[in-house]
């Protein structure tokens, strides 16, 4: 017997073929709209990425051309070209779904709010407008081939006195360098010594390895002054006393000041010497956790020249080598533990020579800004701004006496006052242990002091911060 189908299967059969047809279409429009989407995501963090750092390393270059200093910071001025170039080259090392930025495939705009806070906007592009769109997998049977991705970023040199020239620095570190230049030993009474010898900081002999001179034993040699005290009557105040770079002969250096070592929280004087107790008039009150978190973090107050900060008593060894590590994105004590690494002629890495300023840094395993592996000047949590002192007293009462021995009459857990005569723009390579002792490697990048000679200790005007060498004010994004 045969059996006939009727009208109503072969309908069945029909109708299945179409939704298995339609179900076809709405999966690959979902597979375009996940897989697609998802990588035109990820290509626009990465170009979010390659934008932040080359905005960072394009607002460096305000630093390294000085105009930040001069106040020379002005439309088609040099520092755009310079900064351009930098830009494009550290996006480069980021690149966006395989390809690297271009000088083509990166925009960048310059504004002045004024002419000490020059802003830098980098966008990296990768679109049909600048030839290099993103192209697209499943999204083609809809006729779509390729993605517009873009992504900017704004940088600016950020001076925190808002407008005019710098009175003060934000984000500084916990740290005090005293104004004692051991690079420029010079013979007690000659006529350096009465131009720019500081007769309270005297030399030991311990060499730069132990934040000393090589000069003596403090009979016959005295150190330097970085800058010229406010009450300077041979120098200039607030002028740098050597604002060259650093020529660098295995003892000391000559020439300049830039790119010379410097050692942090160094033996030889009582740790507080080193050390701010920020916003505590009460300073045994600053927890070592607070104490941490201001080396790894900003400090919660801007400095002023001329005023006065109080030590923070107590070693802290422990929150000090915790603090830099952090910092500077080290899993451990001394070099080589994933930081970033500055070649300058004191650090030159065994080779002995380094390419002239800005000195190039070689990204760690661990920078932030996946940057490993190649020279560049752009942007590194290694660098950081911290503090020139005197002594506030002209009798150097409590301060630094060259009766006493290592030049210091405090006891360790003791305190007292220091003034501020200017700032210190650092790289700090490491940090390292000495028995109890913790001792930052740093190289010095520059140096303001503060001019004038109207001191008021933080009350009333201050004399504005001056940078004939360079600018310790700090490179910051604003815009992403």
């Amino acid at each position: 017997m045969q059996h006939k189908s009727n009208g109503q299967g072969w309908s069945d059969r029909g109708a299945t073929l179409l939704i298995v047809a339609g179900s076809l279409v709405v999966l690959l429009g979902i597979s375009a709209l996940a897989i697609d989407l998802a990588t035109g995501y990820l290509a626009r963090v990465q170009c979010q990425r390659a934008a932040d750092a080359a905005a960072l390393a394009g607002a460096s270059e305000f630093l390294t051309e000085g105009c930040t200093s001069t106040g020379g910071c002005t439309s088609g001025g040099p520092q755009e070209a310079l900064a351009t170039e930098q830009a494009v080259a550290v996006a480069a090392s980021n690149p966006v779904m395989g390809l690297a930025p271009t000088s083509s495939t990166i925009g960048t705009v310059f504004t002045y709010p004024n002419p000490l806070e020059p802003q830098i906007t980098v966008t990296v592009y990768r679109d049909t407008t600048h030839q290099d769109p993103l192209p697209t997998m499943f999204a083609k049977i809809f006729g779509i081939n390729y993605m517009n991705i873009s992504a900017s970023a704004t940088a600016e040199a950020y001076n925190p006195s808002g407008s005019g020239t710098p009175t003060a620095a934000g984000c500084v570190k916990p740290f005090l360098v005293p104004n004692c230049d051991p690079n420029f030993p010079v013979a007690i009474n000659s006529a350096e010594a009465n131009d720019h010898g500081n007769p309270s900081c005297v030399c030991g002999g311990g060499g730069l390895a132990n934040g000393d001179c090589a000069g003596g034993d403090g009979s016959n040699y005295i150190m330097s002054y970085y800058v010229y005290p406010v009450n300077s009557t041979t120098g200039t105040p607030g002028d740098l006393v050597h604002p060259g770079i650093c020529s660098w002969n295995g003892i000391f250096c000559s020439g300049g000041d830039i790119g010379s070592e410097w050692v942090l929280h160094s033996t030889g004087t009582p740790s507080q010497w080193n050390t701010i107790a920020f916003g505590n008039a009460d300073v045994t009150s600053m927890s070592a956790n607070e104490y941490r978190n201001y080396i790894t973090e900003c400090a919660p107050q801007k400095i002023a020249c001329q005023s006065t900060l109080n030590t923070l008593t107590g070693n802290k060894v422990g929150p000090t080598n915790q603090g830099i590590e952090a910092l500077i994105n080290a899993g451990g004590l001394g070099m080589g533990q994933g930081q970033d690494f500055l070649c300058s002629p004191t650090f030159a890495g065994g080779s002995g020579y380094c390419p002239n300023e800005p000195f190039p840094i070689t990204p760690g395993s661990n920078n932030p800004y996946n940057m490993t592996g190649t020279f560049y000047g752009g942007p590194s949590d290694s660098i950081a701004t911290v503090v020139v002192y005197d002594c506030p007293f002209s009798s150097d009462t409590g301060c630094y006496d060259p009766t006493q021995p290592n030049g210091v009459t405090l006891s360790p857990g003791s305190n007292d006052l220091v003034t501020v005569e200017g700032f210190m723009q650092i790289f700090i390579q490491d940090v390292e242990q000495s028995g109890g002792n913790d001792l930052v490697n740093t190289v010095v990048l520059n140096i303001a002091g503060c001019g004038g000679t109207s001191a008021t200790n933080g009350n009333g005007s201050v004399p504005p911060a001056t940078a004939p060498g360079g600018s310790p004010i700090p490179i910051r994004l604003i815009h992403n």
